[in-house]
């Protein structure tokens, strides 16, 4: 089992722009506490700082993304499985009716989907003024924490999750490894090498990316060009359980070394595959 927090934190930089921002904070770049993943041939990040809607969106859009659209109750339960991990309710998804009352459409690239899961007697638009929908929720006395809808001012701050589908790109590697006793990566540890971009989105994973796999507790580490861990997970959670992803946007161009390893004394093996 992992001690929780021993190794964790997933960074991810991007360039946030929105209305309302005056123009040193739209070219101000953000470090967000994020966690990224695949799943059904999609790619997601869910980012635990708290934006407004319009704000979250245009986070999504400057990654390349748009804010989640959930087609279907297996969708939803994958995001609950990882949205339960981070501790955090509400949050933000594509869903609103700001441009005609009552007529909720998803943001971003039109969709089919007709799937509904709003908390009983929501959306009723409170106030006049709920135009936005936020998964998870929790009302602001705890009395009501629902896996379910619910409709709020875009104005509110909330976590967030952006979605978008997997592109297909020639940079993807992977690697096979089996380790034991390996004091938490910090020893009797696999690595591999490969040469990276600053500014480029780089994901590496034994869950979540394609080919990706775990036998046992596995624990990965990132270190940058001059040795400097700048990432590590352990149990990613979710649907990964005990196996690892780090997802983040790089700082500096160089060669990056990937450490595979177990967490405490154990042994573990599997495929930690990564792509950027």
């Amino acid at each position: 089992m992992c001690a929780r927090g021993a190794l964790s934190g997933i960074a991810l930089l991007v360039s946030a722009c929105g209305a309302g921002e005056d123009a040193s904070a739209r070219d101000e770049v953000l470090a967000e506490s994020s966690q990224a993943i695949s799943y059904g041939g999609h790619d997601y990040i869910f980012v635990t700082s708290w934006l407004t809607w319009d704000l979250a969106q245009a986070h999504c859009r400057a990654a390349g993304y748009e804010l989640v659209t959930i087609d279907n109750s297996a969708e939803e339960t994958f995001l609950q499985a990882h949205q339960s991990t981070l501790t955090v309710p509400n949050w933000w998804i594509g869903l609103n009716d700001q441009a005609q009352e009552g007529r909720f459409v998803w943001s971003g690239v039109p969709s089919t989907s007709s799937y509904s899961n709003f908390y009983p007697g929501e959306p009723n638009n409170g106030g006049g003024a709920e135009d936005c929908v936020v998964d998870r929720y929790q009302s602001p006395d705890g009395t009501v924490s629902t896996e379910s809808w619910h409709d709020q001012p875009c104005t509110n701050r909330h976590p967030f999750v952006c979605e978008k589908g997997q592109e297909a790109t020639t940079s993807n590697g992977s690697f096979s490894y089996s380790a034991t006793n390996t004091n938490s990566g910090q020893q009797n540890t696999v690595t591999h090498s490969v040469t990276l971009t600053a500014g480029t989105i780089f994901t590496v994973a034994t869950c979540g990316v394609l080919g990706a796999s775990a036998q046992g507790d596995t624990l990965l580490r990132l270190l940058d060009p001059y040795g400097v861990e700048v990432a590590g997970n352990d149990d990613f959670g979710g649907v990964c359980g005990r196996a690892s992803s780090i997802s983040l946007r790089l700082l500096s161009s160089g060669s990056y070394t990937i450490v595979a390893g177990c967490y405490g004394s154990g042994s573990c093996s599997g495929v930690v595959s990564f792509r950027y």
